[in-house]
């Protein structure tokens, strides 16, 4: 472990930017693993304290060599810091310790929103998270925009739609996905959505808020990619629903959406260009994308529950002719 520590020191002490202060001292060096390998993926995070530091000076990832998600969240991160988006790790460098490559990053202030939410499960300031990333949300996608390719319009709406067509829907779940697809199409004609850089997992334990529930920092971008607007929002809402479900405390999953996206789309119409007409068929495309990763994962583990599944069969009852079931 000393070793492992040493190597880690010594490759953050050499890349160590300007911009984080002086670079840590090796002296009384200590280490803390606070996320084990789980299943396929064989990871280890850790955070480093350099020194007498009463706070960790660095978090480091490690896996093997081979996995590109540490290399490819480390290229988000550099990108993110191109933008000028704020709230994001600092990507410090990348090496090698014991056969295993590792991402080094600045570590961030904060607690996990999912114990923010939980604590405050029957407070009616619970939403203010939410407000706030909304907003953060809002200033990574107009850095990002950019028009969306037909091949684009493809992999994201329509490959989608067309899979959750697959399996076990009921005649009325057919309808509303055969609405959803004739409205994508109809809107690109008239109101063409843009391609934004979205997180990709925006769950309630990738995102830090301070005490007051405001946003402090969003981690963990290896699923970083190109995708719609307002999927990590749609995506995190559903996570806040879920939370609140387990603490026992009584909402309705569309109560909040009307609250929370409804308020994104009047804030973002006039800087995206997205009309309300587009959020059930982008909370559908994105709910059938992870419902697909969910089944071969699950058919891998012989696991049983597929929660996006259950998730987007209500959507699809849910699908208006209009699309404004979700608008303010």
């Amino acid at each position: 472990m000393t070793a492992a520590i040493d190597a880690l020191l010594a490759a953050a002490t050499g890349a160590w930017p300007a911009a984080l202060g002086a670079p840590p001292e090796s002296d009384g060096a200590r280490l803390a693993v606070h996320a084990a390998p789980a299943g396929a993926r064989q990871r280890v995070v850790c955070s480093v304290w350099a020194s007498r530091s009463a706070r960790p000076t660095f978090v480091a990832k490690l896996a093997r060599v081979g996995d590109g998600g540490i290399p490819a969240e480390h290229d988000a991160l550099r990108r993110l810091r191109t933008w000028g988006i704020e709230h994001t790790p600092f990507p410090i460098g990348l090496t090698t310790v014991d056969g295993a490559v590792a991402g080094i990053e600045s570590e961030l202030d904060g607690r996990v929103l999912r114990a923010w939410v939980q604590e405050r499960a029957r407070s009616s300031s619970r939403w203010t998270p939410l407000g706030t990333i909304s907003e953060w949300l809002e200033r990574l996608h107009r850095a990002s925009a950019r028009p969306m390719t037909d091949e684009e319009a493809v992999t994201l709406i329509d490959e989608p739609l067309r899979a959750a067509g697959i399996g076990d829907l009921s005649g009325e779940e057919i309808v509303g996905l055969q609405r959803l697809r004739q409205a994508a199409r109809s809107l690109r004609q008239v109101a063409p959505l843009p391609v934004v850089f979205v997180h990709g997992d925006l769950g309630t334990t990738n995102v830090l808020v301070d005490q007051a529930g405001r946003l402090s920092g969003v981690v963990d971008w290896e699923t970083a990619r190109w995708g719609l607007p307002l999927t990590d929002l749609l995506y995190l809402v559903d996570a806040v629903v879920a939370d609140l479900h387990q603490s026992a405390a009584t909402v309705h999953r569309y109560d909040l959406q009307d609250a929370v996206v409804g308020a994104a789309i009047e804030g973002s119409r006039g800087r995206s260009g997205m009309v309300a007409d587009w959020i059930p068929i982008v909370r559908a495309a994105m709910l059938a994308g992870h419902a697909s990763r969910e089944a071969a994962s699950a058919a891998a583990r012989g696991v049983v529950r597929l929660p996006f599944r259950s998730r987007l069969r209500a959507a699809l009852l849910d699908a208006p002719g209009s699309g404004t079931a979700y608008a303010s």
